[in-house]
């Protein structure tokens, strides 16, 4: 009686890493059909960030203007500053 209880355990065991290892095997394929799907679905969303694929430009343009002044032995000092950015980016597909 044990020896057919140790043997439905062996039987047990063996039938889960069958299945186990099966699993492993597919995780590759399964991982590959959902990277797929995603990028189906981010595709349909507008143009995406490709490393090889995108170029940007940025261009700034800075212009300080300073004003001293003196007066009864007193200096002042007045600055102001103006940035102007421009951002652009293209995608290649």
């Amino acid at each position: 009686m044990r020896y057919h209880k140790a043997q439905s355990t062996v039987e047990y065991a063996v039938l889960v890493m069958i299945i186990a290892a099966s699993l492993l095997s597919m995780h590759v394929y399964i991982k590959r059909g959902l990277q797929g799907a995603l990028r189906a679905h981010g595709a349909t969303i507008g143009e995406q960030y490709c490393p090889g694929n995108t170029a940007s430009s940025q261009e700034t343009e800075t212009q300080v203007t300073t004003k001293e002044s003196s007066r009864l032995g007193l200096s002042t000092t007045e600055t102001e500053e103006t940035q102007k950015k421009q951002n652009k980016q293209w995608v290649w597909r």
